[in-house]
């Protein structure tokens, strides 16, 4: 089964309202297309699903290389720290290509509520995926990217129980 991506993009939603299922949609697909066709693309798909980076220092083999005595042991623990550099050596190429796929599914409008964002320098210079999605899924779900969700809900709260 090969991997593509849909002609789908992120959009701007007209009115108000949610656009959950949209962005779901577009999301799932861009997770499946990095999963198929980046090198440890599950990295990728960890920040795609949480929207916040994977901690790669966690998962590195925790056994004492010295304090090992048997040869068997000594060339697994190899494997898996060669399994791990290799990992961390691709992962700043895969996010910068998660960042570049994400962003050429942004329509000219959602680019242009991007670009009014304050973290939008941040994660233009640097190719932060993770930022970029979370200012994307504020405009789909309709919440305005600078202001806290919890303030937004507690104000939503507030004029209902009046």
């Amino acid at each position: 089964m090969e991997a593509e991506l849909d002609d789908q993009m992120f959009h701007v939603p007209k009115g108000e309202g949610s656009n959950f299922s949209h962005y779901k949609r577009i999301v799932d697909n861009i997770n499946f297309y990095v999963l198929m066709k980046c090198e440890y693309g599950s990295d990728m798909s960890y920040i795609l699903r949480n929207l916040e980076e994977p901690n790669l220092e966690k998962e590195k083999p925790a056994r004492d290389y010295e304090s090992m005595s048997e040869e068997v042991d000594r060339l697994i623990f190899m494997e898996e720290m060669k399994y791990h550099m290799k990992r961390l050596n691709y992962y700043p190429q895969n996010k910068g290509k998660l960042y570049g796929i994400v962003w050429g599914k942004c329509t000219e409008a959602m680019r242009g509520k991007l670009q009014m964002c304050p973290n939008f320098s941040n994660y233009e210079k640097t190719d932060d995926a993770v930022l970029l999605l979370k200012d994307i899924r504020s405009i789909c779900f309709g919440f305005p990217p600078d202001k806290n969700v919890y303030n937004i809900l507690h104000q939503v709260k507030r004029a209902y129980s009046r």
